[in-house]
């Protein structure tokens, strides 16, 4: 590569580009009757449903008090004060379930799960109340959803690179090369993501897919996202870094390893991205949005990835890096030489054995 430089900052700045969408992404959940089509009859009953009818007992929301049945007034406060929120369109009759609780069913004036709801829970939330309350709900599930994903997403992610790093490095016996993965890996991935947002989100050529902006993506969708496609990142990724190695290996200096590892898995990486990037555009073709932001985030992550990050970005910093590739510190490089045995058939070796 000629211009290792100029080529890795384009290429990563082509990738942060279509991340960038990503800084202003909001998450809802399928569960709501938005979601479908208008053009198909489920929708068509769906609209007419909520427009003619007054809103099942499944849509909506309950309060659960911990307060003793004597405690009346409690009750009352907390209904009157739910009552005078703005968004809230009714408040049933409270309901004691046994000596200890209280129900109070209340009905939401937007949609379940819709933003004007989920706004109008969180205003409920951060009340003070004379007695301790619990949502439950559409909605309130809705929001219990996308609040544990955001507390078990770092540990989860956190996970998903130390594996990563660690099985890369019992590979390349180098800390650097598994780092670099992982970091092309998530460049990929938020290029992907940052483009489904620009489109289901913020509603850019939409026209092309046949699908409406949902001001919102659904919650479940970047996670599948994002597992699906840091696997075949990685997968692409060890194909090209095992070849690379086996030139290195065999006294092939950096940049002549680097170059034995594209030509030799260019055709193979480039022709199965394209396979599997035309079977997730194939979900393109559903009438529901969030197999539409699968696929479309999914193809894209594959396409990215084949192309821009493992055609350019990759050998690129190869190339600026040079021996530091292959760096690792001395007690690492201990432990896995240990660890593979590659200490002892050297010693072995050594003893003409």
């Amino acid at each position: 590569m000629r211009r290792p430089a100029l080529s890795a900052i384009l290429a990563a700045g082509a990738l942060l580009v279509l991340a960038s969408p990503l800084l202003g992404v909001q998450f809802t959940s399928v569960l709501t009757a938005d979601t479908l089509p208008a053009n198909v009859s489920a929708g068509q009953v769906a609209q007419v449903m909520s427009r003619e009818f007054p809103a099942p007992i499944s849509d909506q929301e309950q309060l659960l008090i911990d307060a003793p049945a004597a405690d009346q007034a409690s009750i009352t406060t907390v209904a009157n004060t739910v009552k005078a929120i703005t968004g809230v369109a009714a408040v049933g009759q409270p309901q004691i379930l046994d000596h200890t609780r209280w129900l109070i069913p209340i009905t939401l004036s937007g949609q379940p799960i819709s933003s004007t709801s989920r706004a109008t829970l969180d205003s409920i939330q951060h009340l003070q109340f004379p007695r301790k309350v619990r949502l439950t709900g559409p909605t309130a599930d809705a929001l219990a959803l996308n609040t544990s994903l955001r507390q078990h997403l770092p540990l989860a992610a956190g996970t998903l690179m130390a594996a990563t790093v660690l099985v890369l490095f019992a590979m390349t016996r180098s800390i650097v090369l598994p780092a670099k993965a992982v970091l092309m890996n998530a460049l990929s991935l938020g290029a992907a993501l940052g483009s489904v947002v620009f489109v289901f989100q913020q509603g850019h050529l939409t026209g092309l897919l046949a699908a409406t902006g949902q001001g919102a993506l659904d919650s479940t969708a970047p996670i599948v996202l994002a597992a699906v496609a840091f696997g075949l990142s990685t997968d692409y990724g060890v194909f090209l870094l095992g070849r690379i190695k086996e030139s290195h290996d065999l006294g092939h200096d950096n940049r002549q390893a680097v170059a034995t590892g594209i030509e030799h898995t260019g055709r193979i990486v480039t022709s199965a991205a394209a396979l599997l990037c035309l079977s997730m555009c194939a979900l393109l073709l559903s009438r529901l949005v969030f197999v539409k932001e699968l696929g479309l985030g999914a193809a894209l992550a594959v396409l990215l990835d084949a192309t821009i990050v493992r055609a350019v970005l990759v050998p690129a910093l190869m190339t600026l890096l040079g021996k530091t590739n292959w760096w690792a510190p001395k007690p690492l490089l201990a432990l896995h030489d240990c660890v593979s045995g590659k200490a002892n058939r050297q010693e072995l070796a050594d003893n003409g054995h």
